[in-house]
């Protein structure tokens, strides 16, 4: 990858509304807060307001990032849209990242180190990963469910604990022997650490990814699909 490679990330699966321009070799601009009224009615101000501040225009980027879940299904669907439509317009490269992928790389002590995200109905999604194993199996289950998996992995060797279910269920996991739990402060995933991770990701597809092939990652199917059946 060239230096000077621009892409511009896009995260709207938490309920923190996050925009960043990343610049190869440089500290991206960024804009994060959390999200008030519709989503749809102001991302595409602030992508806009954004690129004007930074001099950039949208057909000078080399790619797009979007967050593609999980989360909530509406932020999943109001960013990926938002994304194909701009990579549509100007034929630019979407790179798609897993909020697993980007939490990875927003927080890694070392070790091993489990994600833990909120999947609503008092249950979790996790992965469990170590350092250099990449990917692996993600599984649902209930706080206490993780709870007996935190203390039977902990007394094998020290865990790391990350995600935006911390922020719900972080009494249920502290206190156990060997598990550490992140600072509040890392818990909501950074639009950062997504913009990092497309950087690397567009590394590795020298001729970028086509919008069509980038899919949300849902993990289970919302309530109004639930309730269609």
């Amino acid at each position: 990858m060239s230096a000077g490679t621009r892409i511009l990330a896009l995260n709207t699966v938490q309920r923190n509304t996050g925009v960043a321009l990343l610049e190869d070799g440089n500290e991206p601009l960024i804009y994060e807060e959390e999200g008030k009224g519709r989503r749809s009615a102001y991302l595409l101000s602030v992508i806009d307001r954004y690129l004007d501040q930074q001099g950039w225009r949208l057909e000078e980027l080399d790619a797009i990032a979007v967050c593609v879940g999980p989360g909530t299904f509406t932020g999943i669907r109001v960013g990926m849209a938002v994304a194909r439509a701009l990579a549509y317009a100007v034929e630019l490269p979407l790179v798609g990242v897993s909020a697993f992928d980007a939490y990875e790389e927003q927080y890694c002590p070392g070790g091993r180190l489990l994600i833990s995200l909120d999947a609503r109905r008092g249950e979790v999604y996790n992965q469990f990963r170590c350092v250099g194993q990449g990917a692996v199996e993600t599984w649902t289950q209930t706080p206490e469910e993780t709870l007996a998996f935190l203390t039977q992995e902990a007394e094998v060797e020290s865990v790391y604990v990350n995600g935006d279910a911390l922020g719900i269920y972080q009494k249920i996991w502290s206190g156990i022997p060997g598990v550490h739990l992140a600072e509040p402060a890392w818990q909501p995933l950074g639009i950062e650490a997504i913009a990092r991770t497309a950087m690397k990701r567009l590394a590795l597809n020298e001729k970028g990814l086509d919008p069509i092939g980038v899919q949300p990652s849902y993990i289970r199917r919302s309530d109004k699909d639930l309730q269609l059946k």
